[in-house]
């Protein structure tokens, strides 16, 4: 058998973000997503606006036309964000 990491079950929790109807307290958490996006993924930028996308996207912004009404699922343990 593995061992494990020593986490009880109340550290780690699965949170679904609304970025337009995110606390001022889970902003920070979506920060942090952000910066897994962008550790993972290239930057997704407006040709006419020249803004990345993927912040626009996980806080539910508009670019132009564009209306994000993205949800933004991550998984936390404590207050670190480790996957999203």
């Amino acid at each position: 058998m593995g061992m494990g990491i020593g986490i009880t079950n109340s550290d780690v929790k699965w949170i679904v973000f609304h970025g337009k109807d995110v606390s001022d307290d889970n902003k920070m958490l979506l920060s942090q997503a952000v910066d897994i996006f962008h550790k993972h993924f290239t930057s997704i930028v407006d040709s006419i606006t020249a803004s990345d996308f993927i912040p626009s996207m996980a806080y539910g912004r508009t670019i132009g036309d564009s209306d994000f009404k993205v949800q933004c699922a991550m998984l936390t343990i404590e207050t670190k964000v480790v996957t999203a």
